[in-house]
This record gives C-alpha cells, structure tokens and sequence, in this order.
C-alpha cells in the first residue's frame, strides 16, 4: 500500500482503512523502522502479515485488533506491529522442540499456514493470540538495562548515601531491581566508546562504568510498579502465563539458540528473589496514580522508568501524569533516571522528543533532578541498542564530568 507511514493511531480521525494501511506499512517496514529489535523471524513473518492484508478475513481481523488497542491508548503503528509479532512469536511456541526450529519461520509458508490457522480460529492459539495482539503490552525485561540506573547511583552515590532506594516504573517481574541487587554482579563488559565526544570525556564515562563493576552503590528496600497484574492471585507468586509473556518478549527467537550466554543471564535475573524488593500494582498513567496495595509516605532516592514511556508518545497530557507520578514516588531531591529511545525536546528540556526510527545510539539515558528541575531532562549517555552493552557520552555528559572525576579520584 503506497502513500501510508507508521505514524501514531488517532482512533475518531482515521478511517479504518486508513489504520489498515499504516500497519501494513508498519509490518513491510518493521526491520528498517527498528533494526535493533527485529530478527529473521520476526522480519519474514511481518512481511507475510502485510501481504496478508489483501485478503478480506485478514483485513477484518486486523480491523477488530486495530479497534480493540485503540481503545487502550494512542500509540504508533512501530509499537502495535511489534506487540503483534511477539504475539505471533508466541503462538509459534510449540513449534520450539521441532528439529527445524527456529529457522523454519525464516521462509514465508510456515507463516502462511500460522496466520491461516489464526484466521480460521482453529486450534488453541487463537484466543490467546488475538488477546494479546489486541491488548498485550510490552513487557520486555532486559537485566542488562540496570547497567542505567546503576550509573546513575554511583554518579550520585555522595549525595544520595548508603542502601540507595530505586523505584522501578513499568518494573514488568523487576527484573531490574534483582539485576541491581544480586550478589553476584551481571552488570560487566559494558564497552565504552567515544563517539563524538572528547577522549576526556570517554575516561570520565569508563571510570563511571568500572566503578560499578569495582565497587557497585548499595541499594536499600526497593519496588517495583507495573500497571498488569503479574502475581497469581492465590500464591502471590509470579504469575507462570506472564512470567511466559515476558520471557518471549525479551529473548527473542536468534538469541534463544545462539546467544546462551544472554540466555543464561536471563535465567540467573529471572529467578532471583530478595525480601528488600517489593511489588506494586499501580497505573502512572492516571492522575492520581492508582497504587494496589495503597503507597505508604515512603520515598524512593532514585526512580527508573525503562523503555516505556515512548509508548504513550502521541500522548503530551498522559506523559506529564507519568513524570508527576514519578516525582510522588521519589524524595525531595530524587533522581529520575528515564531510559528510552528518545532525548530531551530541543525546544523545551521539560519534554522527551521520540526517535521515529530506532536506529544505533538511539536509545538513550536521560536524567532529572528534582533538586534542579529547572534544568529539565539532560542526556547522560547513549546505548547502542536496547541490550545497553556498548555506551557513549550523551549530548550534556560534561554537566556530569565533575562528578565522574570524583568518582575516578
């Protein structure tokens, strides 16, 4: 379909074909759109959804889904095409034991034959297929991400002190609080390079970097707050669907076969467990924010918001709730460390400005201080990719540098 883009749902302004046709553009150019999230898999199998899309029960079942997320929130056709392959990741799950797997989804017919068998709604796939392509959130839990929260705790650790506070936002099963507080320290062999910065300005970075590898802050009771329920409700234990969920949607298909070392990383995270990390069930979104069981006067020095505000991108009024919320949850004088493919709004530092593309060194760790707000967001570092192991100087490091030289003293 010519002439579309994958701009943000307006749900009331566009037509349905016109939705149609955004995510179809969306599907065919999901690897160039987020080259740092797509795999084989996930390329071919987009490709065959969108040329799916010529067909009337393929429309009409696009439609529903289309109708259905856009009752949820305003979001871009990048973030509704990737949660529909990690739905569709998901509903290639029994496949795993085949001899073929996972490069039997490298080809276009076992695609054909998946999306035929979720039209023709056989098998058992279906509903939930279709229940988290029209409703599933991202609930990627990447541990290596800590290494941002980390660095920001040992860049402040003389003002904030001992047993450091970190209040996780879109926690997903907190992974990144475990990843911060177990013994054994995951968060090494972040390459740091220069980029266009100075080579001073390198040094201060890998300075900041070993020092969390040499000598990590101390980190006190801590929680983690996600908008889904993710405890069963008669253990109080994770919930094992979305524990499943999470997993699919953080270690993707390549990585399960040829990258054991992330893998296993993953599993270390994934099962550790602490008394000083809590969880709360609690919606940033809404103003207030609702907190399940009630926030006590309690207050963090340090609050993490991972890979999720670019979700409400479309939404200005939302992600001002989201930032009010994060300053009810910290101390005066907290820190809050916000990670994302975005940078601070050239117009307005108050602001995050969102890449439309999410290419190398686009995802980016941003900092502000409620001490000085008036500073507004300030760009400490950019990752890479969303893996966070190799690490630059971002745009307002040498606003940190004093600090960074501190810690190398």
């Amino acid at each position: 379909m010519s002439g579309y883009k994958a701009t943000n749902l307006a749900p009331g302004e566009m037509d349905q074909e016109d939705r149609l046709g955004h995510l179809s553009y969306a599907f065919e150019h999901l690897e160039e759109l987020n080259p740092q999230g797509a795999d084989t898999r996930y390329t071919a199998g987009a490709k065959v959804w969108a040329q799916a899309m010529g067909a009337p029960a393929v429309r009409d079942l696009c439609g529903q889904i289309l109708d259905a997320r856009s009752q949820i929130r305003q979001e871009p056709f990048l973030n509704i095409a990737e949660v529909w392959m990690r739905a569709s990741n998901e509903a290639v799950q029994p496949f795993r034991n085949d001899i073929g797997w996972p490069h039997m989804f490298d080809g276009e017919k076992p695609w054909e034959a998946l999306i035929r068998e979720i039209v023709d709604e056989r098998g058992d796939l279906v509903g939930s297929f279709f229940v988290r392509a029209a409703s599933g959130t991202v609930q990627a839990n990447v541990p290596s991400r800590a290494i941002f929260p980390a660095m920001v705790a040992n860049l402040y650790k003389h003002r904030l002190g001992p047993d450091i506070r970190v209040a996780d936002v879109g926690a997903s099963m907190n992974h990144t609080l475990n990843a911060l507080m177990m013994p054994s320290n995951i968060l090494k062999g972040v390459q740091v390079v220069r980029g266009n910065r100075t080579r001073l300005a390198q040094l201060q970075l890998h300075h900041l970097v070993k020092g969390i590898e040499i000598t990590r802050p101390t980190f006190g009771a801590s929680t983690g707050y996600e908008v889904e329920n993710m405890l069963n409700g008669r253990t109080k234990a994770w919930d094992p669907e979305a524990r499943s969920w999470v997993r699919i949607n953080t270690i993707r298909p390549d990585e399960e076969v040829y990258d054991p070392e992330l893998v296993e990383e993953y599993d270390k995270v994934d099962n550790f467990s602490s008394e000083n990390i809590g969880f709360v069930r609690a919606d940033f979104t809404k103003d207030p924010a609702i907190f399940e069981p009630k926030l006590g006067d309690e207050g963090h020095d340090i609050v993490n918001v991972s890979a999720m505000t670019y979700q409400y991108q479309s939404e200005p009024d939302t992600l001002a709730t989201i930032l009010e919320n994060c300053r009810a949850v910290g101390k005066r004088g907290a820190i809050i460390a916000l990670l994302d493919f975005g940078r601070p709004d050239q117009n307005n530092p108050q602001k995050v400005s969102y890449f439309k593309k999410r290419l190398s060194y686009t995802f980016r760790g941003l900092v502000y201080d409620l001490l000085m707000p008036e500073l507004g967001f300030q760009e400490l570092v950019r990752f890479k990719t969303g893996r966070c192991k190799e690490v630059q100087p971002g745009r307002d490091w040498s606003r940190f540098a004093s600090e960074a030289r501190l810690l190398a003293s």
